[in-house]
């Protein structure tokens, strides 16, 4: 373990045995020297200081205060650098970077040679060593480089890493019995599979497609899409619908999600450290290892029978039930999730956060009351979709009533709301309904604008802002709710809760665009990004609605409701049963911060045994 104490050089501790290996020296600490300064330090600060921390805790016995505790990761990723130190330090140009070499030496040394040998030998220990020492110095300098997180910033985070630490439970039996049901339907299917087709697997994509040409269908590839479409058309012959079924059954993640619920669990059957800090650029949390961002949509219904059936392992009755096994523990997973003996878990969501944020930036003040009277946003767009040929009470009722055609006008609505708000046009649109008529979607998109005038300007007034800041370094740049400021090195947005968001090495191309460096959100690597209007509003509401979110986080946790998850825009807690109200728990998640005054806020939620949706 390497050291640095303020600014002097780094030094290094090693065991006794390696010690007898490479010999003492200078730059070597005891036990007692590692000791007194941690315990004696103000801040202790690592790159993803939860392994460090972990690493304490569990072989020594010294009580280090957690509030100590301050992370370079998590600052990287707070100004929207790769949160990897070697990404970091390159990013930025740190004459002091990572020794990439010492890296993959590491590598080595951490796994057994085929032979079972460890490497130990004297030359590789002492270049362990160095590199152990300038990563220490590579984190140093990138944080040294970067501004701390801010006081309201560092309480989120140190709140976040305890959320961590605190895990989620998860019915580990449970999952290991469907793993063992998924094995059994599994030969099941893929013995049907081979006597239908001849080959062993419909993951055998190439003997895949030849096989459906063979039997008449005109396609290149198997991929979901293809299948889905196949499954749709009237004239599949009934051989070709099962394979391409079974295809489709055993392409769901359930098995993985299931095998990561067992894997990730620790002894006490919680799996910690799930939530991402600043896992978006936004400010965003991201899911890790069981990746509960990342749930299917949809949810089973009667899910204690589902999973009573699950643990009968009666797969009979489940098709005869539910259908397909995959499909239905898909629908199923989040039931995994549930709270400990006598506890139970609080849920609340907010309700179409990004709309009503987005309508409060613009001061779209019509949206803001008929948020405020809580009507449907997409029915009231429909209304005006329809030009006041069906009104919006007519549109609503008959859409509960379940008319078709009520329906129908409600779909639109709710595809252009999710569709128009962030500059989107007709191609926007038509990724949430593929098969609308060009003329229709453009007809939406014209309509919506229209509708909101102010949202309109305030997507060209914050494209102005941000081209002006670009332009004039050091000078602020605000329009009463969010400013703009260029350092010549980072582009900062001021948002109203006073969190700050990051743009870094922005410049105007010769056509006017705003260019930034930044992590490619699809590819994951570092180059130049372009942006507009649109997307710098979208980026300003999903970190205003972020803020909301942490916000909440912390007066549930000042109120002794300690969150165990959060997922998007919602919120679980795991309380005692019987401590708390539904209402009483929505009351403290839509408690308005002082700095969003006139924000109309809303959330529902339940209280149950396993989380669902």
């Amino acid at each position: 373990m390497a050291l640095k104490i303020d600014d002097q050089p780094a030094r290094i501790w090693v065991p006794v045995w390696v010690r007898n290996i490479i010999g003492g020296s200078s730059i070597m600490i005891d036990d007692a020297i590692v000791q007194n300064a941690l315990l004696d330090a103000d801040i202790i600060e690592a790159h993803n200081v939860a392994f460090e921390r972990a690493i304490i805790e569990m072989k020594t016995t010294w009580k280090v205060d957690p509030k100590k505790y301050r992370c370079s990761a998590a600052k990287a990723a707070a100004h929207s650098l790769p949160r990897d130190l070697d990404g970091a330090g390159r990013a930025i140009g740190l004459a002091v970077q990572k020794d990439k070499e010492g890296y993959f030496l590491m590598r080595k040394m951490c796994k057994p040679t085929i032979g079972g040998k460890w490497i130990q030998d004297r030359d590789s220990l002492i270049r362990l060593c160095k590199y152990c020492m300038q990563d220490v110095e590579a984190e140093y300098a990138l944080s040294e480089a970067l501004r701390d997180l801010s006081d309201t910033e560092l309480q989120v985070w140190q709140t976040d890493q305890e959320i961590n630490r605190r895990g989620i439970r998860v019915d580990v039996e449970l999952a290991r019995t469907a793993v063992q049901l998924v094995a059994d339907y599994e030969a099941r299917v893929l013995a049907e599979f081979k006597c239908l087709t001849g080959f062993d697997s419909p993951r055998q994509v190439p003997l895949m497609v030849r096989w459906l040409k063979l039997q008449g269908a005109k396609i290149n590839d198997v991929t979901k899409a293809t299948v889905t479409k196949l499954l749709a058309h009237p004239a599949v012959p009934p051989n070709v619908k099962r394979v391409l079924e079974i295809r489709q059954s055993l392409g769901k993640s359930s098995l993985a999600k299931l095998r990561a619920f067992i894997d990730a669990a620790n002894a006490d059957g919680r799996v910690r450290d799930t939530m991402m800090y600043h896992g978006a650029s936004t400010g965003r949390w991201s899911g890790k290892r069981i990746q509960p961002h990342n749930f299917p949509r949809e949810s089973l219904p009667n899910c204690d029978d589902f999973l009573a059936m699950v643990r009968a392992r009666d797969i009979d009755s489940i098709e005869i039930l539910y259908g397909d096994l995959m499909l239905a523990l898909s629908k199923s997973l989040r039931s995994f999730i549930k709270a400990e003996s006598g506890c139970e878990l609080v849920c609340a969501d907010f309700n179409a956060i990004e709309g009503r944020v987005l309508a409060w930036l613009a001061r779209e003040d019509y949206v803001l009351e008929n948020y405020r009277q809580k009507r449907d946003a997409y029915c009231v767009f429909a209304e005006q979709i329809q030009g006041g040929k069906f009104s919006y009470k007519e549109i609503l009722e008959g859409h509960r009533a379940g008319d078709k055609k009520y329906s129908a006008m409600r779909f639109e609505g709710k595809t252009g709301e999710l569709a128009c708000g962030y500059q989107g046009g007709e191609a926007a649109v038509k990724r949430f309904a593929p098969d609308m008529p060009l003329e229709r979607r453009m007809e939406i998109v014209a309509i919506w604008r229209k509708n909101r005038p102010k949202t309109v300007a305030f997507w060209r007034e914050i494209e102005i802002m941000v081209k002006s800041a670009i332009a004039r370094p050091g000078k602020l740049i605000s329009n009463g709710m969010i400013a703009w400021g260029f350092d010549s090195k980072f582009l900062r947005c001021r948002l109203p809760s006073g969190r700050l968001i990051s743009y870094y090495g922005p410049w105007l191309s010769e056509e006017g665009q705003i260019k930034f460096w930044g992590v490619n959100s699809t590819t994951k690597q570092w180059e130049a990004n372009e942006t507009y209007g649109g997307k710098l509003t979208e980026n300003v509401v999903q970190a205003i609605s972020r803020d909301l979110l942490a916000a909440a986080i912390m007066r549930l946790e000042k109120a002794g409701k300690p969150v165990v998850m959060h997922v998007h825009d919602e919120v679980i807690s795991e309380v005692p049963k019987g401590s708390t109200s539904i209402d009483e728990y929505i009351e403290i998640v839509t408690a308005l911060p002082a700095w969003a005054k006139g924000l109309p806020m809303a959330a529902e939620g339940f209280i149950t045994e396993r989380y669902h949706k």
